[in-house]
């Protein structure tokens, strides 16, 4: 997650990503043993998931506030932190296509042009703390974010590349490439009151707002689309 500067990742052109069963893999022609998490989604056609995979990286806990809390107007105290959420698996579309599958044939999808974009980080801010916090807490925010997340991922497949997918029923099928981002949810210390305490002015967690993190990682989904 913390990665200051701007990160390339280039699948080369013998890179292949099997489709079997629900898990895909990937594999680098100079076998350097570089692993690419990828995850997939098998939907029927009445659009229903087989079966969906999601990634989750535990970050540090958030304290809960148990009871009612009221946050004190520029009360923003710093200490911002990221909880990791998982992946979101369709941040961006990367590549869409089309294949017809006939009974017992192993269909070979073959990219025939060499497609190249960049994933870019993003973030939203909770209404009540966007609103309370001014000016200093959104320069403070963004300074964060732009320091402890990478800001963007190119991600490149060459002409030529192979993507064997492995599917038993015969049928139209409709393949979409999608870049992940990996999700997080911001908190940060802020000057407030509680109600068991009303008199005592403390710092509490808040919920600041959220970021969804460029990765080079994809995730392909798979729709039968017609017999």
């Amino acid at each position: 997650m913390f990665g200051k500067m701007k990160r390339i990742t280039a699948l080369s052109l013998s890179a292949l990503l099997f489709l079997i069963g629900s898990s895909v893999y990937a594999a680098e022609e100079d076998n350097d043993n570089i692993h690419y998490p990828h995850s997939i989604d098998l939907i029927e056609g009445n659009g229903n998931p087989v079966e969906k995979l999601k990634l989750v990286d535990e970050d540090d806990e958030v304290s809960a506030q148990s009871t009612f809390v009221v946050y004190e107007n520029n009360g923003y105290a710093g200490n911002p932190r990221g909880m990791s959420t998982g992946f979101n698996n369709k941040y961006m579309l990367f590549h869409n296509a089309s294949v017809s599958i006939p009974s017992g044939v192993n269909t070979t999808y073959t990219w025939e042009r060499t497609i190249t974009k960049i994933n870019t980080t993003s973030n939203t801010f909770e209404v009540g703390a966007r609103g309370q916090g001014g000016v200093k807490f959104l320069t403070e925010l963004e300074a964060h974010i732009k320091n402890a997340y990478t800001s963007t991922e190119t991600v490149s497949i060459s002409q030529g590349t192979k993507s064997a997918t492995q599917i038993t029923q015969p049928g139209y099928y409709n393949l979409n490439f999608y870049l992940k981002s990996q999700t997080y949810d911001l908190y940060g210390d802020w000057w407030g009151y509680t109600r068991d305490q009303p008199n005592v002015r403390k710092k509490v967690d808040r919920y600041l707002g959220q970021v969804q993190e460029a990765t080079g990682y994809m995730h392909l989904e798979v729709t039968k689309t017609g017999n």
